[in-house]
Parts: C-alpha cells; sequence; structure tokens
C-alpha cells in the first residue's frame, strides 16, 4: 500500500502524498528504504508500492506553489474562478464519496478558486491535459524505479482524465498516457 510520503493528519490511509520522492516517516528514512531495497535485490525479491497518479496532497509542493499564487502551478491542477465549469462538471461527474467529501470541487479561499477534488478537499486532481503534469509524473516513475523500486502499482487511474459532458472516468486518452508512460 501507500508508503511514499503523506500529508500528516487524514491522508486517505496514505493516498493523500505531500512527497513523492520521500518515504512515510513512520516507516523509515528514504536512506533506510533505499538499503532495504538495494537488500531485497540482493535476495531476489522484488518490490511493488502504489503510486497516486491522480492528485497530490494540498501539502505537496506543486500545491503550495499554486497557493502562493504561481500561475503555472495552478495550471497542474483544474482551477476555476466561479462556479460555471465546475458546475458543468457536477452535472455529469458522479461523486466518489459524497458522504464524506460532498461535491467534486472544493473552493479554496486563500486564491479565490474552485479546484476539482474528486476524493477529498485536501487532494488536487492534477490536470493531465498540461503536459508538465505527464512529464513530471513520468519523472517520478523513473525516480522510483532508479531507487530499485521493482513494481508499481498506479492508483485512481479511472480518475485522470477529465472532460467536459463526460462522468471523467475511464476516459480513451487514459488509454494513450498509460501507453505512453510504458
Amino acid at each position: 500500500m501507500p508508503l511514499l510520503k503523506p500529508r500528516e493528519g487524514e491522508n486517505d490511509g496514505g493516498y493523500a502524498v505531500e512527497d513523492y520522492r520521500n518515504v512515510d516517516p513512520r516507516i523509515g528514512t528514504l536512506e533506510e528504504f533505499s538499503a532495504l531495497l538495494k537488500a531485497f535485490a540482493k535476495a531476489d525479491i522484488k518490490v511493488c508500492i502504489d503510486y497516486v497518479l491522480n492528485h497530490v496532497a494540498i501539502e505537496h509542493t506543486w500545491a503550495q506553489q499554486a497557493l502562493s499564487g504561481d500561475q503555472d502551478a495552478q495550471a497542474l491542477f483544474f482551477m476555476y474562478d466561479d462556479r460555471t465549469i465546475p458546475d458543468q462538471f457536477d452535472e455529469t461527474v458522479p461523486e466518489v464519496l459524497p458522504d464524506k467529501c460532498p461535491g467534486n470541487f472544493t473552493y479554496v479561499e486563500s486564491i479565490q478558486k474552485y479546484v476539482f477534488t474528486s476524493f477529498s478537499s485536501f487532494q488536487w486532481d492534477l490536470n493531465f491535459t498540461n503536459p508538465v503534469v505527464f512529464h513530471e509524473v513520468v519523472d517520478v516513475l523513473l525516480y522510483l524505479a532508479n531507487l530499485g523500486v521493482n513494481m508499481i502499482r498506479l492508483d485512481a487511474i479511472p480518475f485522470m482524465w477529465k472532460e467536459l459532458n463526460t462522468s471523467c472516468r475511464n476516459l480513451d486518452p487514459i488509454q494513450d498516457l498509460l501507453r505512453m508512460i510504458f
């Protein structure tokens, strides 16, 4: 299950990742994890971890830059100044956790924007229509592989592509993204 560094407090079981290039401090340090991967490789033991592609925690560097007003960072997410487009999405996109986190958008007062948040207000959905997101996600994937992780389970794949007038689930462009990744 997830072992990359999650946000503190509520973190959706570790799926609200704050830092893709670090491990959950409850299990040790990155150096200890790296040493463990080397020891496992020597013993021919394979390691599989989860990698969350759809969203990052609000504490993630990209979200923090977006919160500071960085427009390039804001473009890594789906952000809107008013409810017009979020309301259009809400007409066709089912809620993932309606009892816990109703709606698909969270209004962030500090930047006065509505942010697409499929799972919770602290998990911001990434905008894969922005090629920078794809580049960064692949860069992290390569980082994890070079660290010694043998297998990587990709989490929340059906949610990766957002398109108006659809359910935003299992859309065809996701298959293209996965082919480009692998």
